[in-house]
Parts: C-alpha cells; structure tokens; sequence
C-alpha cells in the first residue's frame, strides 16, 4: 500500500515541494505533470515533455538496453528528437556518472 501511495503521491507531492521552495511555475507544473504521457499538448517539446521520459527512463537505469523499451511506450521520445541511438548514449553516460558519484560518495562500501 505504501508503495502505491508513493507512486501516486509522488509528482504532486514533487510540485508542492517546488512550489514552497519558490521555483518557477513552469518547473513545479513539470513536476506534477511527469506522469501525463497523453497530455493535448504532448508533442509539444517542453520541460514537461523532457521530464516524462526521464522518468520512464529511470526504470531502465541500469539496464540501458531496455530503454528500447521506455522508447516503443512514449512518442515523447520522438518528439524531443531522441532516436533509439540517442537515448541508449544519454543513459549510458548518465549511468557511468552515477557509479562515479556513488564511488565519490563511499555509497559503493
């Protein structure tokens, strides 16, 4: 149940966060938005946009090969121009600097 709630709590909770801590409309709107693949304006390219796939991406963060996958389920991906190619070196690169700042961090012991 907890991990329900979380997952449906999770962007507006985000928003009120961002929202408190004073950032800009459009940021804390991109946040509570994260989950509205089919939102009337989707093939709009905006930081809305950018944020849904990142977080489609995450599920496939150490899996980079599966991205595929999070790329077949969101024209988004299209839309903000990432191909299969594209999508696979972001994650790839952002997975090399994760494992790094967990190494910096001792997160790794």
């Amino acid at each position: 149940t907890r991990d329900m709630l979380m997952h449906d709590w999770h962007a507006s909770i985000g928003k009120a966060i961002a929202h408190n801590w004073g950032l800009p409309d459009e940021i804390a709107d991109a946040i509570g938005d994260q989950d509205q693949l089919d939102r009337p304006d989707a093939d709009a390219r905006d930081l809305t946009g950018v944020l849904c796939v990142a977080v489609r991406c995450a599920a496939y963060f150490d899996e980079a090969e599966q991205g595929e996958l999070a790329f077949r389920v969101s024209p988004l991906c299209r839309w903000l121009g990432l191909d299969r190619r594209a999508l696979l070196r972001v994650m790839h690169a952002a997975t090399q600097q994760t494992a790094a700042l967990r190494a910096a961090l001792s997160l790794d012991q």
